[in-house]
């Protein structure tokens, strides 16, 4: 059968497979193709397309994109790195509907993925039908599907085996652009605003490279070249990287301790998800499916299933690869892998944490299970291959296996309860004994290629993409994500649940809450709430945190100091109060005037304008400037507090010349931008301070008429400038810090890369010069063997192409 495949050439096999491996990897979210459904929820809503959406509108109205005014009464975009700013997919958002937009970025990514993992398979393997079950297996397990709210992680494993890939180029040819082409997919994976992903990968290359150096199967020109890509790809993303390096040094975890890192870890118990998905619940109401996640509280990064097909085709390759340096390396990566992803439950993990590079600036490890995926989606490939040469020897280790499984599986709740969260009843046994019917479908689709391997392996593309297939289609993106409806209204032009912001007079009004409810509040508001005291980022400026009320990195309000009573929604302008059950009752001041979905809404009129001149000043220190905050004689319409640690000591001296408290002046016109630039024309009756009410950090710069001066932290949270008397033009920007340095080196790296490619083409230029003038030479001799020079120049470049 198929017989008709045999007139096709290869390039149109290998044509016809991918289209059917991106098919493949399609169909579980073919209600998202369709727009049925958008899988738009928790962080997707409540973090990253909020964030995409500000960079390129401010990008499309030619304003900066390094700074943003939605979040943290003003935040640095850049700094923060989930912004993603230089990754360039992301144009989108600027222009396309959210909803709409979404859908297409997220297809994209899907493909890039699938295709992938599609030619790194089929250049490592040389097998069609294992590439096709690369792609499969490397796009629609755990990596991806738990992972779905988060759209940096989505966007860095799509580059991922395309890294890969131009990894075993630079080991095997000996390319400059193959240098200059892992450089680039290294620092578009950092622009992705996921630093974790870009840690991985390189521990995956170096790891790999390591075994490889110790089996002496390459020599130090080779480390030389992976190291040089490595470091170039690391410079090319200087100008995303140094920032972010830079504002997570004064952020709310500047690095983390081993009980913060390993929080989330894999526990032991985790690990069966990797062959069973449902056995501790979490699958929605598809295929009957509907008990809960029973095993902890961070289902998506403990879920991490590698599809059972994928496993054994996996098996089968390392038994058939032996020695083969490729598999060896990948063994030790997934030892690796799995070892560190269950955090302090293993010495391997402590030990990487206290010696690894940057081990200790991040935290749920069960991410690390990413490099496991990877190992099986890739040697899944090598076993279609070697199980499709001889198909009937791995007749009976298959059946062994699966009556192994069975048995286990069967006896599995007399031996564990798995702390409980096994499921028990009908769904508990179809959990535990569907792998076992996956591994019996294998079976007979070994017996199928025993009669005609064609058709042998369409089946095993088939059995593995009902495995993967079922539970991508199962997963929480069904049932938790937005209906097409309601990501309309939310991404709208109407206001949020709670309605518009209470509009008080004095310019800017921002909103807070007590909570940090990532699956309905923030996805609910943060889109087309405007602008709010709280956010969510794990590089939350750590004194911004404190002063505000010990503001976790999701947004959640430890104190309520804001709604206590004291100058806070003063001096941030907050006239919205939207409050859950544990807000407890607000001051005086606050006025309820409404309830939403269960919260409660109170308003505020804010003493303090969001721009003014005011003649008196108080410097001190921050902690001076918090206990004014708060203290009943405080009035800060008279004088403002300035953070004597924010200035130099010259600079506290113009400041210090404001010295006359009370109102000094108006500002007569202008406005922050939302790209943090802003230009004010005031009159100052007296030497003042100008004040407005967007968050300080390290990055402001102003001028008055043209003239640099300083910026001062004021009332412990916002922007104060000094101007002398009379009228002045102030001007204030925000440049990140860091920006200027790793601007300056990715355009060398960049110019760098440049040069390796036109370096390689004008080499390759002349070598084909150099054959031709041979070839005129002896063009009455002997025909040379073409041949032989080319697998000679070319190696395995060669090779793969002959076959």
């Amino acid at each position: 059968m198929l017989r008709w495949v045999d007139k096709w050439t290869r390039r149109q096999r290998v044509l016809a497979a991918l289209i059917v491996t991106l098919i493949a990897v399609t169909l579980p979210y073919v209600e998202l193709l369709f727009g049925l459904k958008t899988a738009m929820y928790n962080d997707i809503n409540g973090a990253h397309l909020p964030r995409y959406e500000a960079v390129w509108q401010n990008l499309q109205h030619g304003r900066s994109p390094f700074w943003w005014s939605g979040i943290l009464s003003g935040h640095n975009a850049l700094g923060a790195g989930q912004s993603a700013i230089f990754y360039l997919p992301n144009v989108i958002f600027g222009w396309v509907p959210p909803v709409t937009a979404f859908r297409w970025w997220f297809f994209f990514h899907l493909w890039l993925m699938a295709a992938g993992w599609f030619l790194w398979s089929l250049r490592r393997w040389g097998s069609i039908a294992g590439a096709v079950v690369s792609g499969v297996v490397g796009v629609l397990n755990g990596v991806l599907v738990s992972h779905f709210i988060d759209t940096p992680y989505i966007a860095a494993i799509a580059l991922l085996p395309w890294a890969m890939l131009a990894f075993d180029r630079v080991v095997d040819l000996a390319k400059r652009r193959d240098i200059a082409l892992l450089a680039l997919l290294l620092a578009g994976i950092s622009f992705t605003g996921h630093p974790q992903l870009l840690w991985l990968t390189l521990v995956a290359l170096g790891v790999t490279t390591v075994v490889y150096v110790v089996l002496r199967t390459v020599d130090w020109r080779t480390v030389l070249r992976v190291v040089s890509a490595c470091g170039l790809g690391l410079a090319l993303a200087a100008a995303a990287l140094l920032p972010q390096l830079r504002f997570g040094r004064t952020s709310v975890r500047p690095k983390l301790d081993k009980a913060g890192a390993f929080q989330y870890a894999e526990e032991p118990r985790h690990l069966l998800t990797l062959i069973a998905h449902n056995i501790m619940g979490g699958a929605n109401s598809a295929f009957g499916w509907h008990t809960p996640w029973q095993a902890g509280t961070q289902q998506p990064e403990q879920i991490n299933y590698l599809g059972i097909i994928g496993l054994a085709l996996a098996v089968i390759a390392v038994v058939r690869l032996g020695r083969d340096r490729r598999s060896i390396a990948f063994l030790v990566v997934a030892v690796f892998a799995l070892l560190t992803s269950l955090g302090d439950n293993t010495p391997i993990g402590t030990l990487a944490f206290h010696v690894l590079p940057f081990a200790n600036r991040f935290r749920i490890w069960s991410r690390n299970l990413l490099l496991v995926n990877l190992v099986v989606a890739s040697l899944a490939g090598a076993g279609v291959r070697e199980l499709l040469r001889l198909p009937r020897r791995w007749v009976a280790p298959i059946a062994l296996g699966a009556a192994a499984l069975g048995i286990l599986m069967t006896l599995l709740p007399a031996l564990t309860s798995l702390g409980g969260a096994m499921l028990k009843g009908r769904e508990g046994l179809i959990a535990r004994l569907l792998p076992v019917v996956f591994l019996l479908a294998l079976l007979a689709a070994v017996f199928v290629a025993v009669r005609d391997r064609r058709l042998g392996a369409c089946a095993i593309v088939v059995v593995c993409l009902i495995d993967l297939g079922s539970f991508a289609f199962s997963g929480l993106w069904r049932s938790q994500g937005a209906t097409p409806a309601e990501s309309r209204a939310i991404w709208g032009d109407t206001a949020p649940f709670f309605g518009a912001i209470v509009n008080q007079p004095g310019g800017l009004d921002r909103w807070v809450s007590d909570v940090a409810d990532s699956s309905t509040l923030w996805p609910s508001a943060l889109g087309r709430g405007g602008p709010t005291v709280n956010g969510y980022d794990p590089l939350m400026q750590a004194d911004y945190s404190a002063t505000v009320g010990y503001m976790s990195y999701n947004g959640y309000l430890n104190q309520p100091l804001i709604w206590s009573g004291g100058w806070l929604p003063d001096v941030l302008r907050t006239t919205t109060l939207v409050a859950s059950g544990y807000a407890g009752a607000p001051a005086p001041g606050w006025n309820l005037y409404g309830t939403a979905n269960g919260y409660t809404l109170y308003s505020y009129a804010p003493r303090l304008p969001e721009n003014y001149l005011v003649g008196g000043v108080r410097v001190g220190s921050l902690d001076d400037a918090r206990a004014g905050l708060s203290a009943p004689d405080t009035n800060l319409t008279q004088y403002a507090y300035v953070d004597r640690n924010t200035v130099s000591e010259a600079d506290l001296n113009v400041i210090a010349a404001a010295h006359d408290p009370g109102s000094a002046g108006s500002v007569l016109d202008g406005a922050m931008d939302d790209g943090g630039s802003g230009t004010w024309t005031v009159f100052a009756e007296r030497p003042s301070l100008f004040v407005t009410s967007y968050a300080w950090m390290e990055g402001w710069h102003a001028t008055v008429d043209g003239k640099p001066v300083p910026v001062a932290r004021t009332n412990a949270l916002v922007l104060g400038v000094p101007v002398p008397a009379g009228a002045h033009r102030v001007h204030l920007a925000f440049t990140p810090p860091g920006w200027t340095t790793g601007r300056n080196l990715s355009i060398a790296a960049l110019v760098v890369v440049a040069l390796l490619f036109l370096s390689d083409v004008r080499r390759e230029r002349w070598m084909l010069l150099v054959r031709r003038i041979a070839g005129d030479r002896h063009r009455t001799g002997p025909v040379p063997n073409h041949s032989a020079v080319d697998h000679a120049e070319h190696g395995e470049e060669g090779r793969l192409a002959d076959r």
